[in-house]
């Protein structure tokens, strides 16, 4: 499972870049036209809403997690993809991860990948505060 879901969220940050693409090209075709962050990631989640039969809500919030997972968790993706981390435990990581400043994560990820994975999810989620 944890192969599984880390392949997901691959694909899915995949899927972000080919649909940023195709809107920043589109609006390319068009005098001062250019394509925000904001509706890039709409775009994207709206092609996931049928592609996997999903809400509005549930997709944002599944893109949103790969994209963390790809772009700045790239450690914890790995260890997920190996079967090192259970999904419970990725999802204990990510959670914290959005707590804490960008040019912190590189650190936390680090610190918590060292004794992390080891840890069942209660203790990891009480324990993960602690790497901060």
């Amino acid at each position: 499972m944890s192969w599984v879901v880390a392949r997901q969220a691959e694909l899915v940050a995949a899927l972000h870049t080919e649909v940023q693409d195709e809107a920043a090209a589109h609006a390319a075709s068009r005098p001062g036209g250019t394509v925000g962050a904001g509706l890039g990631f709409t775009l994207t989640a709206e092609e996931l809403v049928p592609l996997l039969n999903l809400s509005g809500r549930a997709a944002h919030r599944l893109l949103g997690q790969s994209l963390t997972l790809v772009e700045d968790l790239p450690k914890t993706l790995q260890c997920l993809g190996a079967g090192m981390l259970t999904p419970r435990q990725a999802q204990i990581i990510l959670d914290e991860a959005l707590t804490i400043p960008a040019e912190a994560l590189p650190a936390f990820e680090e610190e918590v990948l060292k004794t992390g994975a080891q840890l069942m999810a209660p203790r990891l989620k009480e324990g993960v505060k602690w790497f901060v």
